[in-house]
């Protein structure tokens, strides 16, 4: 049985090209070899069209393998020299000429193990177990094998995976172990199905056919021979399908089916006889022609009822003997006794069903003369001394390899535990300085935050000041004008009440002043909310005080004045500040204008509210409030922006409800101290 070997294509990048096979890609290739514009394209057409000719025609296949050997050489490409190493291996190999081919993988496995190369290694264990198999040594073959599988498996090529496994199926099969042989032919079909290798399911399905063949499953094996032929015509491999049809001869004779087996042995041996006929294979088929005819005519001879041909029993006898004696002829030409022996025997029942019993005589003399030199027991005592001396050779060599590794190992030691101390050191200073960089980015986010916080809050206090300050100093300028423009505009008796006011209110501006700049001295260095309690009578007091000025409007003040809150009493004077401007201008003159303060307390809970009873406020302004957008480029409604601002600074809660032509209500909330 015919093991596959490892093809390494320098493929070319074509989509086009990658899309054609057979005869068809060869064809285009050989086309595009004059134009090619580099020696490495070149070279792959080389590779390419070489290995499509091993199975075709081994002259064409040597012409170009030269060519392309010779043109990797000049360029000194080391891959591409192994390729063609490969390529000449598989060359030699469908030859027969099996320590040809062992010698070129040889080639091929050095450079491969110089250039760390483990796809191509695992080419080479491939191509190793193929030789190593065809020499009957089974346990090396599979151990190449197994080792091809590995290292498709590491690198979960589908190609090497599949390859492994059909042929560790035909090592199995070799040793009949046939369910093993089956196991693995389903692993290479799934394999070469998930890489979508369609060029090498034919071999898959042929070991699977095999398989089921030996285990008398004969519809799954007819199964797959039919499924390994189509693949085999539309990929156009000859070779390939020359192998199905011998295979599927052999499905037929076991059942005896001599007729159908004989009509697909010939069919097989067209095709062998265009593509080699010294294949191995090729020979195998040739006699198993001849044994088919002596088959039919022991049928005649034994009279068997159930079996009907129009030959004659000579006719069939003479056939018998010209592929019988073919076969033989061809295995001496080979040197394959093995096979010579078999068909040798076959030959001589030939003879003596003819009545020639001479020749008979004479090949079964030749019959036992090839078993006596291939299995007599001087030979069998020579090649056991001859395995017992390489043997002992190779320990030889083994121990002093083991010294060297020995020396080699000791000193690797050293060197490995210098470097792990190094390593070691290396890895704590890194360590180190990461943990030092962790601490010192953290401390500075720590800074960064703080500083953006306390510039945000500088922002909102300076716009506090502008906010606060320009109202008193506006109705200031207003009566300067108007006083100006207008001198008998007013009484003597209410421009003396006017200067009054305007004095109280300069006063407590200014007294204002001077509290929020002594505040904002104070926040210079940490400008951040002092939170302690706090007296709400004090607080209604400061609102009273502040706004004694003001005409038009009652100010009412309710709830238990000994209520105290937990906050930062700057920004809450501020912030009712802010309300109870903002609800002045609101009422702006109304006839019974109102203010109420009132403050309220629960279990959890310390509610401040002011209540007017102007015009109220309409949905889109209330919106806007609850937004977390700032008022811009408006003259009036940044106030309630800055309230709401503080009010988040000092973890209060503030809330807005109006309704039109009644009036507004805003309400701060604060936690008690115990909560």
């Amino acid at each position: 049985m015919r093991f596959n070997l490892f093809i390494i294509l320098l493929l070319l990048s074509s989509v086009t090209q990658s899309q054609k096979q057979g005869r068809m890609l060869v064809d285009s290739l050989l086309k595009a070899l004059p134009s090619a514009t580099n020696d490495t394209i070149k070279a792959r057409i080389y590779n390419r069209v070489a290995n499509y000719y091993v199975d075709v025609n081994t002259d064409s296949a040597f012409i170009f393998a030269s060519e392309g050997m010779e043109l990797t050489q000049k360029m000194k490409w080391m891959k591409g020299i192994s390729a063609f190493h490969l390529c000449y291996g598989n060359i030699f190999s469908s030859m027969g000429l099996l320590d040809s081919s062992l010698f070129r993988y040889k080639q091929a496995q050095e450079i491969s193990i110089a250039l760390h190369d483990t796809v191509n290694m695992a080419v080479n264990y491939n191509n190793l177990g193929g030789i190593a198999n065809a020499k009957s040594n089974f346990v090396l073959a599979a151990g190449y094998f197994t080792a091809t599988l590995k290292l498709g498996l590491a690198a979960k090529n589908t190609y090497s995976i599949g390859l492994a496994c059909e042929n560790l199926s035909l090592v199995y099969f070799n040793q009949k172990e046939y369910k093993k042989a089956l196991n693995f032919g389903r692993q290479s079909l799934d394999a070469y199905e998930k890489g979508k290798h369609s060029e090498l399911k034919q071999s898959a399905l042929n070991a699977i056919a095999n398989a089921f063949r030996e285990l008398k499953q004969y519809d799954s094996a007819f199964y797959y021979y039919q499924r390994t032929l189509q693949v085999c015509r539309q990929n156009d491999n000859k070779t390939e399908e020359a192998s199905a049809l011998g295979n599927l001869a052999q499905y037929y004779a076991d059942q005896k089916k001599y007729d159908t087996a004989l009509q697909l042995g010939l069919e097989s041996k067209k095709i062998w006889d265009a593509t080699g006929p010294l294949f191995e294979e090729a020979i195998t088929n040739t006699g198993f022609i001849g044994n088919s005819y002596l088959q039919l005519a022991k049928l005649i001879v034994s009279n068997e009822v159930a079996f009907k041909r129009k030959d004659s029993q000579s006719l069939l006898l003479d056939r018998a003997r010209y592929f019988l004696s073919e076969a033989v002829r061809n295995n001496k030409l080979a040197g394959n006794k093995v096979a010579e022996l078999e068909f040798q025997h076959n030959l001589a029942e030939v003879y003596a069903l003819t009545g020639n019993f001479k020749d008979a005589y004479l090949n079964v003399i030749r019959y036992q003369d090839i078993k006596d030199s291939v299995f007599s027991q001087e030979n069998k005592n020579k090649i056991a001394a001859a395995i017992s001396q390489l043997e002992i050779d190779k320990k030889n060599q083994e121990l002093m390899i083991n010294q060297l590794t020995i020396v080699n190992q000791r000193k690797q030691h050293v060197f490995f535990i210098v470097a792990l101390l190094l390593f070691a050191l290396a890895g704590a200073i890194f360590y180190r300085q990461s943990i030092h960089r962790k601490q010192t980015n953290k401390a500075l986010m720590a800074l960064n935050n703080q500083l953006e916080e306390a510039n945000k809050l500088k922002s909102t206090f300076f716009a506090i000041l502008s906010h606060d300050f320009r109202a008193p100093v506006a109705n200031l300028m207003s009566f300067l004008r108007l006083q100006k423009d207008e001198p008998n505009f007013m009484t003597a008796n209410q421009v003396i009440t006017g200067k009054q006011k305007i004095a109280d209110a300069i006063e407590a501006l200014l007294g204002n002043m001077e509290t929020m700049l002594l505040w904002s001295k104070g926040q210079m260095v940490n400008f951040k909310p002092v939170m302690k309690v706090i007296s709400a009578k004090e607080l209604f007091a400061y609102i009273a005080d502040f706004f004694a000025s003001v005409e038009n409007v009652k100010f009412v003040f309710t709830g238990d004045g000994d209520i105290e809150l937990y906050s930062d009493e700057n920004y809450l004077r501020i912030i009712m500040q802010n309300l109870t401007a903002n609800a002045i201008k609101a009422l702006n003159s109304k006839t019974g204008a109102c203010i109420v303060w009132k403050v309220t307390r629960d279990e959890q809970t310390t509610a401040l509210s002011i209540s007017d009873n102007g015009p109220g406020m309409k949905p889109v302004e209330v919106n806007a409030f609850y937004s977390n957008e700032p008022v811009a480029n408006k003259k009036y409604g940044f106030g309630l922006y800055l309230v709401r601002e503080l009010a988040s600074n000092i973890h209060c809660s503030i809330s807005c409800h109006s309704v039109l032509q009644q009036g507004t209500t805003f309400t701060l909330i604060f936690l008690n101290p115990d909560v």
